[in-house]
C-alpha cells in the first residue's frame, strides 16, 4: 500500500459550493448540504469545508443535528469551518464587533436550537464526535 493510499482529503468550500460571490454578494450555496455530501463521498474525500455564510444560511432550513446526520450517513469524518476573520482584535475594535455577529447564528436557528460559535467547538478530538 502506497502512503498516498493513507492521504484524507478534504473538499474545501470554494471546490463544493458552486458559484458564490466572496466578501460582496451572495456568500452561501445553492447547492443543498445533502447534495454537498453526497458528492463529496463519491468523489473519496473524507470530509467538508463549510463557510460562515453558508452555516448561517443552511441553520434557516435545518438544524445542526440534521446537517451532521447527512453528514455523517455520507461517511463524511472531517469538517472544516472556513474562515473566522478578526477574532484576535480587541473587544471592542469594530472589525472585532462585526466578526463576533457574522460568528453568531444565535436567532437564526431553527427550533430555537443554539449553535456553538464553530463547528470546531463542537468538535470532539475524535475522528467523528460533534457534542
Amino acid at each position: 500500500m502506497s502512503a498516498a493510499a493513507d492521504v484524507e482529503l478534504l473538499g474545501l468550500y470554494w471546490t463544493v459550493s458552486g458559484p458564490v460571490e466572496v466578501h460582496f454578494g451572495r456568500e452561501w450555496s445553492l447547492f443543498d448540504w445533502a447534495d454537498r455530501c453526497a458528492e463529496a463521498r463519491k468523489v473519496g474525500f473524507s470530509g467538508l469545508g463549510i463557510w460562515h455564510a453558508d452555516l448561517q444560511h443552511s441553520l434557516e432550513t435545518r438544524t445542526l443535528k440534521e446537517m451532521k446526520e447527512v453528514f455523517d450517513a455520507n461517511g463524511l469524518t472531517r469538517l472544516e469551518l472556513e474562515f473566522i476573520m478578526d477574532w484576535f482584535l480587541d473587544g471592542d475594535d469594530e472589525r472585532r464587533k462585526e466578526a463576533d455577529k457574522i460568528r453568531s447564528t444565535r436567532g437564526t436557528c431553527r427550533n430555537s436550537e443554539s449553535p456553538p460559535t464553530t463547528f470546531a467547538a463542537s468538535r470532539s478530538n475524535t475522528s467523528r464526535g460533534w457534542s
